[in-house]
């Protein structure tokens, strides 16, 4: 969930459907609120703790306000797919596919599996260029219904 300069402090919401762009939003939480949380939580430079954040330094990405803060970014997936959901009651989501850097912690990825009750896809390597060209895996059998970049709705 890392920008060309840094975590977002946004996390952008692609939502595609049947293969083609749908809808586009922003969640107002990032990876880059993760690494003040772990600054504040360790009294060190957001420098550092962007390190500790990639290693996972003392357990950092397991702390209670780290979860905390994943369920505030779950809870926000869940707003965009019901918005979603509402506005298109024939084709609801059913999917998630979740990229970027902020993908690869499994508490995350845990915490917005057990709030949404959907089913969640990783795809790490993927960019705004391979959602859009729809380069980013659909599992056999699975059609593609959209694509949550950097933490994306399928």
């Amino acid at each position: 969930m890392r920008g060309k300069s840094g975590p977002q402090r946004h996390l952008p919401v692609y939502i595609y459907r049947g293969g083609h762009f749908a809808s586009r939003r922003e969640i107002e939480v990032g990876m880059s609120d993760l690494e003040h949380l772990v600054a504040d939580q360790c009294s060190v430079d957001i420098h550092v703790a962007h390190e500790y954040v990639r290693q996972n330094y003392n357990h950092v990405l397991e702390s209670e306000q780290a979860r905390e803060l994943y369920g505030r970014i779950a809870v926000e997936v869940v707003k965009a797919v019901n918005f979603f959901n509402y506005n298109n009651r024939e084709r609801e989501l059913t999917q998630l596919c979740l990229c970027g850097g902020g993908s690869a912690i499994q508490p995350l990825y845990d915490t917005i599996a057990d709030t949404t009750g959907m089913t969640l896809h990783l795809r790490r390597a993927a960019g705004p260029a391979d959602v859009h060209r729809g380069a980013v895996d659909v599992p056999a059998g699975h059609r593609r219904r959209g694509s949550w970049h950097q933490g994306g709705l399928r």
